[in-house]
């Protein structure tokens, strides 16, 4: 998608999507400098183990390919901001089934 809302034929840069990202959270007043692409994802990983997604489900949509690397993306929320005192020292992956050794091709 252009500036200019058309769709293309290619795929978004990082700066792109960043910027298009900074661009709508600006729009509803909330401070672009907390939100990137990154945190999006972050936080789509984090909702979708809470919503009980299994491992595979969310790599299919992420493009992780190991379930080491897709714990790392699940976050604390609420008060608990110290992810290996909330999750626990595997980063919380055992509290959706996701064990280091797991991976996806």
């Amino acid at each position: 998608m252009s500036r200019h809302d058309k769709v293309g034929s290619t795929t978004l840069s990082p700066q792109s999507a960043a910027l298009i990202v900074k661009a709508a959270v600006c729009r509803v007043g909330v401070d672009a400098a907390i939100v990137s692409g990154h945190s999006l994802r972050a936080g789509y990983v984090t909702t979708a183990a809470e919503a009980g997604l299994q491992p595979h489900q969310i790599q299919e949509t992420t493009g992780h390919r190991s379930h080491e690397m897709l714990a790392r993306y699940i976050r604390a929320s609420g008060e608990a901001q110290d992810s290996e005192h909330y999750f626990g020292a595997d980063g919380g992956a055992s509290n959706y089934g996701i064990t280091a050794s797991q991976s996806v091709d």
